[in-house]
Parts: structure tokens; sequence; C-alpha cells
């Protein structure tokens, strides 16, 4: 049986895994953003860490991102940080030290007999959609508040989200003995709700084949595809279509959760100092 004590030592052996690369493994009892080369692992269950991103996802200043295992056999979960180079809109992550992950859980769960799902998470925080209204803002002199809904569609999965669960995917499928690792869907956890996406048989072909590009194309053309859609539904479909399946738990949010403030106070050289309000706007407009 694979008990904490083992996943703890494949966890562990991680550390110097990454063509020599040195990282910096320890135990964490809770999930935060992590720079650098130091990767916290954390055991919980799956949706006692969706619960700590949600919250987390209204603080955080950087994306981060973590691989979660879960092994059902012997209810054991663990979430290991493998986020690099973070920034606001964007993260790196190496998949050198990520296929070293992989291949020491596989090692473990062999010895033990078990099969382990692997699924990868990462946030897109709240204050990325904030930065990017104050950008609006200043230069509409208007202050900026988005509707859920098209934040919803804002804060979908990237097509580097998706070149990652590929890329996941097909170490799992080519690196790693048959039936002992196996790959769930990926997840982007947002301030509105959870994205869930995996690819089909024939993306991940395409990847194993053609590599990233392949993948970036199919994305492309169907955000073409999804230009005319209103709503959320709409878009996914279009992207299930063209075999990037995807689905969406939306949260109860705080009613207060905004986008930029109602009031915006903004100053530039030519224009001086400008107190906009949105109802001011609205009103001038009407006029």
């Amino acid at each position: 049986m694979i008990g904490r004590s083992v996943v703890g030592a494949a966890a562990l052996a991680f550390v110097s895994g990454c063509a020599g690369a040195v990282h910096t493994v320890y135990r964490s009892d809770s999930i935060s953003i992590v720079e650098g080369d130091s990767h916290p692992f954390t055991y919980k269950s799956r949706r006692a860490g969706e619960e700590d991103l949600e919250k987390l996802v209204l603080t955080a200043k950087k994306e981060d991102s973590w691989i979660f295992v879960d092994d059902k056999s012997s209810n054991t979960g663990i979430w290991i940080d493998v986020g690099d180079e973070q920034t606001l809109t964007s993260i790196s992550i190496s998949l050198g030290y990520v296929s070293s992950v992989l291949g020491s859980l596989a090692h473990k769960a062999d010895v033990a007999k078990h099969t382990l799902s692997v699924s990868n998470y990462h946030i897109h925080p709240l204050e990325a959609f904030n930065a990017a209204a104050r950008k609006l803002a200043d230069k509409q002199f208007v202050a900026v508040t988005l509707d859920t809904a098209t934040l919803e569609r804002y804060s979908m999965p990237s097509s580097a989200d998706i070149v990652l669960h590929a890329t996941i995917s097909h170490l799992i499928r080519r690196h790693v003995k048959e039936g002992i690792l196996t790959s769930d869907p990926s997840a982007v956890v947002t301030p509105w709700g959870t994205f869930y996406f995996r690819c089909s048989a024939a993306v991940l072909d395409e990847f194993d084949k053609d590599g990233k590009e392949a993948v970036k194309s199919r994305y492309n053309k169907a955000v073409q595809r999804a230009a005319g859609c209103r709503d959320i539904a709409c878009t996914m479909k279009i992207f299930s279509e063209d075999g990037i399946i995807m689905s969406y738990a939306r949260r109860q949010v705080d009613p207060s959760l905004k986008v930029m403030p109602k009031k915006l106070r903004v100053t530039t050289a030519k224009e001086g100092q400008y107190e906009v309000q949105s109802k001011r706007h609205e009103s001038s407009r009407a006029r």
C-alpha cells in the first residue's frame, strides 16, 4: 500500500533528478505560492487542495502550478509544487523536473502494485484581471467594471495550459510503464470557477508526432471559431469539437468580488487629473 511514508520518500527523491539541477523539496502543511527551485509537497485530498487554491487565487500576486497525485487504493493525495519563474500572467515549468517526479512516483507505485492518477493544476489570479482592467481604464479614462460572464471567458485555459497537459500525458504514455500512472484532466482555478480540460486521443497523437505546434494550431482554430460565442458554454462546445475537451464548475462567489473599483483617479501630462465614475460616464454619454 502506498502510504504517506512511501509517497513522501518518492517526493524526496526528486531533489536531484533534473539533469544535475538541485531542487529543494520539503513537506508543507499548506499550499502556497513558492518561487524558484523550492518545491514543497502537501498531503491533502483533491477537494481539500482545490479549496486552498480557491482562496489563494484571490490574493496571489503570481501564478503557480502543482501536480496532484491520487492513490485511491490507500486514500492518499499529494500536491507537489512544480512551478518555476512565475509572473502575474505566466509560468514556466521544468519538464525535466516533472519527468523526474513522475518517474519516482511510478517506481514506488510499481513496487506497491498500485495505479496512481495524475492531474496538473494552476491558478489565474484575480490581480491579473485587475491589472488588465486598470490598463484599459487608464487608456480610456473610464472606470472599467467587467461582468462575470465576460471575465469567465477571459479566464479560460490558454494554449500554453493545453500544451502542458498534453506534455504530461505524453510523458506518462511514453516514458512510464503502462498501467502504473494515468493522466486525469488538468485544471485552471480562477476567481469565479474551475476549468477542467483534457485532450482527445487524436490531439495527443498529433502532439506525439508534431509537438506543441499541433496543439497550438488546434487551439487557435477553436478561438477563431468561438469568436461569435456570447457565453462560455458555446465556447467550450467549440473547443471540445476540436479535441480540447472542457468543463466548467462555477462557484458561488462574494458579490463584492469586482474587477476594478467603480471610482478611478488617473493623471496624464495633457489632461491633468480626472476623477471618473462609471455612473458619471454613462450619464454624459446619454446627453
